[in-house]
């Protein structure tokens, strides 16, 4: 981010294809990672972890329909 605003977004045309790689591997890391430390948690599913799935969703998709608007 700092090369990117000392540089007036010019170094995103240099560097990016170059960098593109890394990034995608490390969201795999990163989720690999989330994975790992939550699987315990959904061997056991009970009313708390549904009702919190629940909200997640609908707290995710209050969003769209305001994307839709600004479009």
């Amino acid at each position: 981010m700092v090369l990117n605003q000392l540089t007036k977004g010019k170094i995103k045309p240099m560097l990016g294809p170059r960098l593109a790689p890394f990034s995608k591997i490390a969201i795999g890391i990163c989720v690999t990672l989330n994975s790992a430390k939550v699987a315990p948690q959904l061997s056991h599913i009970d009313a708390k972890l549904i009702k919190m799935g629940i909200m997640v969703f609908f707290y995710s998709g209050a969003y769209y329909p305001g994307w839709q608007v600004n479009s």
